[in-house]
């Protein structure tokens, strides 16, 4: 036989010969949980076994991986043969049976991508020389010549079939395998063989729905003394219904989700064999967030991290700026994924995962795209949490939002920024700014979500209301909102002119000439009450020393009327000796302060906002009159997982006062578990903690744990702050 020319090769080719191959291989349990056992009454691969002379098709589904880029799909291919032999062991029903195991890989990507000779050989011929090839794996020979050389030696190649090409795999295998062992001839080979980059095959050939048939075919009734199990792998580059579902043949589908953050801090940690940087540098913590458990952009992080390590040249990875790093990574995934189609397709799916709007499992993703929520869950692209019995909010990571976004092309996006910098602290001023541009995104984003016009309730979701909200419904602006910042008060601390009075000088300047633009917000002197509905769909950042910091201008659903929108914004100083806590004495300060300042402006309604990342104590505002608020606890609801989880708005204390800090700094950045951070927090209300070796014995902690080696750096550093003594030992 002219196939005798090649000795098959022990050595297994890898998909994946980057640096990701030597990560540890976390994150996908459920995954081959789900080929091997199945789901929802599909055969994995154990059912189908069991079913093996059973040639029905609906009792041997089709495998597929579908994935976003990047998302592991060739890794956990690679760690197939790993998985099942590692799960046969533990089954002695099974080991015996499944003793002949034999892994092929095989791909239309790397150095056998897919060209016009698959047109001219066919689909089927196409796969089946990819499987003769990885088993093989003729020494000096690349996917091209090794067709070459086939095509020499056989005039008819073109007709090599799928059964013909598992046939010739199991003859080898029973003349070299089984012949110098004790096992007789007959006894069954498993072949399970990974396809990857299938999606590549498709595009270019017509007749690709024929070799689902023939697969789908082997399947049922493969050659004899064969169990044939084929894991189909490719991109979502399009619906997953164009790969499989549009034919008649179940399918499987493996979940490839995202990577949980303490999967990846492990991976992380042990790559570079320093978990406890991993697990209690601030900055990095964060990158990890930004990565959101995407495999590939894992994998660019780590090697310019690595990178930058060796030019460093003394191994401390506290020296490396990650904020550089993680910026590094996005150019680089921005410039490798053309990602167009999944931007168009996901615009209202951005919008919905910004603003924390809730969606089902199962509700499409919108009319041109037939996925699903949860198949792009699946896919890698977003995760689902749920957050109601039906009902789930979607987590993009935010280094791929960033990237769908420098995709998409939307106006409505028109005011997404990367707001947020590494190694820079917000402070109120920022808090100001940042606000105001959250605003003008989130009135886009309603928009991109499908609204038009949205109840005040809805527009402030997230936010806990006074009952007297009016109940009224904001016309969304159909054009860019522009941004301002003014320069004099709003209102003037006089009374104002009502509506028809005689105009005054202090009308908003409208000499283009004459405004300055500055970081996209148009610096003006001031803003006339008189003139105000022609400022509306404007958000303003307003002068210095004025009531209130953030207003914008809105069209209500009611003919000739309008709302303004008052911010009152406040930011927590991460340097202070006692956190600021927002209670009601200081809410009504600020809401009687702009109440007495709206006294003066002429509106049909407004309402007051407060944002704080403060938290609230002994807070009620239900019997206000048109207020909402948003502290420490509503934050995420209502800024969003995307914005909520960034640098600044957990920005890493210089100094921490031990006396004082809340449970939620003394865990996240000393590592104190639940019960430390309880101890300490009862204790230190009697007693005084004048140095590290008094915290030490209050909590309990052992002088060699690697918590307490974690506390003496911090107390090197200088960042401990304890109770102190004067000269008379007093306190």
């Amino acid at each position: 036989m002219w196939i005798k020319q090649f000795p098959p090769c022990d050595k297994k080719r890898k998909l994946v010969t980057s640096v990701g191959k030597d990560f540890e291989f976390r994150g996908r349990d459920n995954t081959f949980k789900i080929l091997w056992e199945g789901k929802n009454d599909l055969n994995g691969i154990r059912g189908r076994f069991e079913d093996i002379k059973n040639n029905n098709k609906n009792a041997h589904p089709i495998p597929f991986l579908a994935g976003g880029p990047g998302t592991g799909k060739s890794r956990f291919l690679d760690e197939l043969e790993r998985l099942t032999k590692e799960h046969v062991n533990k089954d002695e029903k099974i080991r015996k049976t499944f003793k002949n195991m034999t892994f092929l890989n095989v791909t239309y990507g790397n150095e056998s991508p897919p060209t016009s000779l698959d047109i001219r050989i066919g689909c089927e011929a196409s796969l089946a020389f990819r499987i003769l090839f990885d088993y093989f794996q003729p020494e000096g020979f690349n996917f091209r010549d090794f067709i070459n050389s086939c095509k020499s030696s056989n005039k008819n190649i073109n007709n090599l079939t799928l059964d013909s090409a598992l046939k010739t795999i199991y003859t080898d295998f029973t003349e070299r395998v089984i012949q110098n062992s004790s096992a007789e001839k007959q006894e069954i080979l498993i072949l399970i063989v990974g396809i990857d980059e299938f999606n590549k095959l498709y595009k270019i050939n017509e007749n690709f729905m024929d070799l689902i048939t023939c697969i789908s075919g082997i399947m049922c009734e493969p050659p004899a003394g064969i169990f044939f199990v084929p894991v189909l792998s490719g991109t979502i580059e399009g619906p997953i219904e164009d790969y499989i579902k549009s034919s008649l043949y179940k399918r499987l589908h493996l979940p490839l989700p995202l990577l949980e953050n303490d999967d990846t801090i492990e991976i992380f940690g042990k790559a570079i064999r320093n978990e406890e940087f991993v697990r209690r540098n601030h900055h990095f913590r964060l990158c990890i967030c930004d990565i959101g458990g995407h495999v590939k952009t894992l994998e660019y992080f780590y090697r310019f991290f690595v990178d930058r390590l060796e030019q460093l040249g003394n191994g401390n990875p506290y020296q490396v700026q990650v904020s550089e790093i993680i910026q590094s990574v996005k150019h680089r995934i921005i410039f490798d994924y053309n990602s167009n189609r999944y931007a168009i397709y996901l615009e209202s799916t951005l919008a919905k995962a910004i603003l924390g709007l809730p969606v089902q499992k199962n509700e499409k993703v919108n009319e041109q795209f037939n996925e699903s929520y949860e198949d792009l869950d699946h896919a890698g692209i977003l995760k689902l949490v749920q957050c109601k019995e039906e009902h789930y909010q979607i987590r993009i990571p935010y280094i791929l939002v960033c990237l769908f976004v420098k995709q998409s092309g939307s106006n409505d996006l028109v005011f997404w920024k990367e707001m947020l910098i590494y190694e820079e602290t917000m402070w109120w001023q920022s808090f100001e700014e940042f606000n105001a541009r959250f605003w003008a995104l989130r009135l886009h984003l309603f928009r991109l979500a499908g609204y038009s016009i949205v109840n005040l309730k809805e527009l402030l979701r997230g936010a806990e209301f006074s009952r007297g909200l009016p109940d009224i419904e904001v016309i969304l602006p159909e054009t860019a909102i522009r941004l301002y910042r003014l320069k004099h008060q709003y209102p003037k601390k006089h009374q104002y002119p009502k509506k028809g009075d005689a105009p005054e000088l202090c009308q908003l300047e409208e000499n283009e000439d004459m405004n300055v633009t500055q970081n996209d917000f148009i610096n003006i002197e001031r803003l006339d009450e008189q003139y105000i509905e022609k400022y509306t769909d404007s958000v303003f950042i307003n002068g210095p020393g004025a009531m209130f910091d953030v207003f914008s201008i809105h069209k209500i659903n009611n003919i000739n009327k309008t709302l303004i929108v008052i911010q009152q914004v406040k930011k927590t100083d991460p340097r202070a000796e006692n956190s600021m806590i927002i209670n009601n004495n200081r809410f009504n300060f600020e809401f009687n302060k702009v109440s007495e300042a709206m006294k003066n402006v002429s509106t049909d309604e407004w309402i007051f906002l407060f944002l704080t990342d403060a938290s609230a104590k002994d807070l009620t505002i239900k019997c206000k009159n048109n207020s909402a608020f948003v502290g420490k606890e509503q934050f995420e609801s209502f800024f969003g997982y995307t914005y909520s989880s960034r640098a600044q708005f957990a920005c890493e204390p210089s100094e921490i006062h031990i006396s004082s800090a809340p449970i939620e700094i003394l865990n996240k950045y000393l590592g104190l578990d639940k019960k430390q951070c309880k101890i300490l927090s009862v204790k230190r209300a009697h007693s005084k903690i004048c140095d590290l070796e008094d915290m030490r014995e209050m909590v309990g902690i052992g002088k060699n744990s690697k918590r307490f080696k974690v506390l003496k750096e911090f107390d090197e550093q200088k960042r401990l702050v304890f109770d102190m003594k004067n000269n008379n030992g007093e306190y």
